[in-house]
């Protein structure tokens, strides 16, 4: 909803910060475990800035990418 990615296939998942920082942390894990599900290899995710909850967020994203 109000992403510049439209028309996306189902086997993509977006996962952009739409909004706040605090916006992308409550959907982080339902998108990481959707990728799961669609046994996904590759997950491309555009990070919020590095303040606040985006610290938090950016740690999980990069522990994400290093499983």
């Amino acid at each position: 909803a109000g992403s510049a990615l439209v028309g996306l296939p189902e086997d993509i998942v977006e996962l952009e910060p739409a909004g706040t920082a605090d916006d992308y942390a409550s959907v982080l894990y339902s998108r990481l475990r959707q990728a799961d599900r669609l046994g996904l290899s590759v997950l491309v995710c555009v990070p919020p800035p590095e303040v606040g909850v985006g610290v938090a967020v950016n740690d999980r994203l990069r522990r994400a990418a290093a499983s």
